[in-house]
């Protein structure tokens, strides 16, 4: 499982140690921090560290079958979404529409009891 984490500022990952834990123990194989307003690090969100590592995103997603969940508001959640939907194009050279049908696909097919964006 990877984590996908961003916040404005270093100071304010607040999951920092539960991260630190879950990764020492298995449970997350990677993580990733995207500040946008940390002075010392050029301005990063989530949706730039899922470029970076657009390959193994795909692998994931559609090889793999694995599942993305997004926490946040609404404009970054589109965002998000708009960015994987890339992906799947560029990755998978698949048309809008075939990308746009796998994001519905993942929102249809989501596991009883979570909460759809």
């Amino acid at each position: 499982m990877w984590l996908f984490f961003g916040c404005q500022r270093r100071t304010m990952d607040l999951y920092h140690e539960e991260k630190e834990m879950m990764t020492s123990r298995g449970v997350l194989d990677k993580v990733f921090l995207a500040l946008s307003r940390e002075p010392s690090v050029p301005k990063t969100y989530v949706q730039d560290l899922l470029i970076q590592e657009a390959a193994a995103v795909y692998h994931k997603m559609v090889v793999e079958g694995g599942h993305f969940y997004v926490c946040g508001d609404c404009t970054m959640a589109q965002d998000v979404h708009q960015t994987l939907q890339r992906i799947l194009m560029e990755q998978g050279n698949m048309t809008q529409g075939q990308a746009e049908g796998i994001m519905h696909s993942l929102k249809r097919d989501m596991p009883q009891g979570e909460v759809d964006s």
